[in-house]
């Protein structure tokens, strides 16, 4: 019989809003604000139902643009090597799924896309806020 083989713990440095984040999501909500162009945002955002129930999902940011826009973002971590077909699979559907329920919601994304930023472009703050400047403008 095979060992499984578990994926590596999140390592939180900090909180946001209450919930626990990891560097690079602190970074990326500093880095945003840093930029001018957020005036509200919502972190770890359960969709599709309450959290930790059947057929929730969990959005990273939903932040609210200066103009009034909303824009999604997922911070991923794109070096992690077990990271296979089936998972890359699952995080497609998990952003469609997640799309869906924003739209039934009520909530109009700017692009009609969740953006992607890697883990590896939100190292720092200063380099978080060139990967969100991209996306904000």
């Amino acid at each position: 019989m095979r060992t499984p083989i578990l994926a590596e713990e999140e390592e939180y440095t900090g909180v946001i809003d209450g919930f626990p984040a990891t560097q690079g999501e602190e970074n990326v909500y500093k880095a945003a604000y840093k930029t001018g162009m957020v005036r509200g945002h919502v972190f770890r955002m359960a969709v599709g139902a309450p959290r930790n129930r059947p057929g929730w999902k969990e959005l990273d940011f939903l932040f609210q643009t200066k103009y009034g826009n909303y824009v999604a973002i997922q911070i991923r971590d794109y070096d992690f090597i077990h990271k296979g077909a089936t998972e890359e699979t699952k995080d497609v559907y998990n952003d469609m799924y997640i799309l869906q329920k924003l739209s039934e919601d009520g909530i109009a994304l700017r692009d009609g896309k969740i953006h992607t930023i890697d883990d590896n472009d939100a190292i720092t703050v200063e380099v978080a806020e060139k990967a969100l400047e991209k996306i904000l403008l």
